[in-house]
């Protein structure tokens, strides 16, 4: 979850699993052997709401 408040921001992981298998659902698969940068965006304004990096793999 992220969470953005006048404060700052926090962010924190977490594993969800699915409670229902009533349809099949698409989980794409890749490999991670190198450090890589994310970001969480909005589409109206396209904003940057987050970015972050995982160096250590």
């Amino acid at each position: 979850f992220v969470e953005v408040n006048e404060e700052g921001t926090e962010a924190a992981a977490a594993t969800a699993m699915p409670a229902a298998n009533s349809c099949e659902m698409f989980t794409p698969h890749f490999t991670v052997d190198h450090p890589f940068m994310f970001l969480i965006r909005s589409h109206n304004p396209d904003i940057v709401l987050f970015l972050g990096s995982v160096r250590d793999i």
